[in-house]
């Protein structure tokens, strides 16, 4: 007979990676369920199916703004985790923290982030 295991809400603060996620899960294996920002923090809960292993997240920024008046990044919150992952049937919701004082462009006060997962563009104000 399996056992209940209660897991509680998590809340880290991760690093930024500049690069694409290596072992990135597919957006699908994850939800966003709520994204903003609070001075140089972005602020995301998740939602996923797990339990069994440990996971991490990571945020994927683009190098590169895109040419827009305030200038654009696309990021990617990124789910990285070994194999078996599936065989687990418990739904984990987490509260990540991300740096994004880096996302700052030198010549504006504000940058739109674009999320990936999340409808509405955030706005970044410093």
């Amino acid at each position: 007979m399996e056992k209940l295991r209660i897991i509680p809400i998590l809340l880290f603060v991760f690093s930024i990676t500049l690069t694409s996620c290596e072992k990135c899960a597919s957006e699908e294996d994850y939800d966003i369920l709520s994204a903003s920002i609070k001075g140089d923090i972005l602020n995301v809960q998740v939602a996923y199916g797990g339990g069994c292993q440990e996971v991490e997240f990571d945020l994927d920024i683009s190098k590169s703004f895109k040419k827009s008046n305030p200038p654009q990044k696309n990021m990617k919150v990124c789910l990285e985790y070994e194999t078996n992952r599936y065989r687990c049937d418990m739904l984990i919701t987490e509260s990540l923290e991300f740096d994004i004082s880096q996302c700052r462009h030198k010549d504006y006060n504000e940058v739109i982030l674009n999320l990936e997962g999340w409808i509405e563009p955030l706005v970044y104000k410093y």
